[in-house]
Parts: C-alpha cells; structure tokens; sequence
C-alpha cells in the first residue's frame, strides 16, 4: 500500500524535476512501507538521512534550473525550500524521539507529501508559466 500517487496534475513538463519529484516521493513510499508495516527500525536513520539528502539535492538542481533561466522569484523560492528543511529536521527529530513508531512515520510521511503536492501545484507550476511565457 502506497501514501503517495503520481497524478499527472503534478506534472511540471520539465524532465528533470518531475523525475525528481517522482523519485522523492517514491523514496518517501518506501520508507513509509518499510516502517508502518514492516517495522524495520535497524536502517530507519540512514533512510531519513538519504530523504533529508535528497531534498536538499533537488532543491539545489531546482534553483540552479531556475537561476540559469532568470527566474526573479527564485530567491523566494529557495527560501521555502530553506523553511521546509527546517521543518523535516524537526518532524525527523521527532520520528526518532517516538522511536518510529508507526504513527509518528505516517505523520511525518504524509507532512512532507502534502507539502511536496502543494508546493509543485502553487510554486513550481508558477515557475512552468514564468518558463514558458519566456520561450
């Protein structure tokens, strides 16, 4: 059982972040899988690690996509990506403090997957506009 589909309302037509966006939140079904229902706590913080890791490497491809094509709101966007870094080490602190217990992996799974669908729907399809408009 999955947390997370890929609609293709979340589609940005960009190849290199909806392949990003897909592998995130495939990463995030596998850990959600793998601790809500198989209660495998040996490598749970090695696999928040590669989570957290690699947010940080798709937010750093993203702003680079978006500095390269002279996006003016990229700054404002690098800082909710910042905000949302700040906001997974948090809900990663308290996933380790409940001991991952099933409850708190769903939350924080559903947490970042919410965040990802709204931020891909609002400010990265605002970037896809910006884009096209200037092709």
């Amino acid at each position: 059982m999955e947390l997370f589909e890929w609609p293709e309302e979340l589609e940005t037509g960009i190849a290199l972040l909806d392949e990003q966006h897909q592998s995130f939140l495939r990463q995030v079904n596998r850990f959600y899988i793998k601790f809500r229902f198989k209660q495998q706590k040996e490598s749970a913080e090695e696999q928040l690690d590669f989570l957290q890791n690699y947010l940080l490497s798709h937010f750093q491809a993203e702003l680079a996509f978006m500095l390269e094509h002279g996006y003016p709101k990229a700054r404002d966007h690098q800082a909710s990506h910042q905000m949302l870094a700040i906001q997974v080490k948090q809900q990663a602190l308290e996933l380790k403090a409940q001991d991952y217990s099933p409850e708190s992996v769903e939350a924080f799974c559903r947490f970042v997957g919410a965040w990802a669908r709204q931020h891909i729907m609002q400010e990265d399809m605002e970037f896809c506009r910006f884009l096209r408009a200037a092709r």
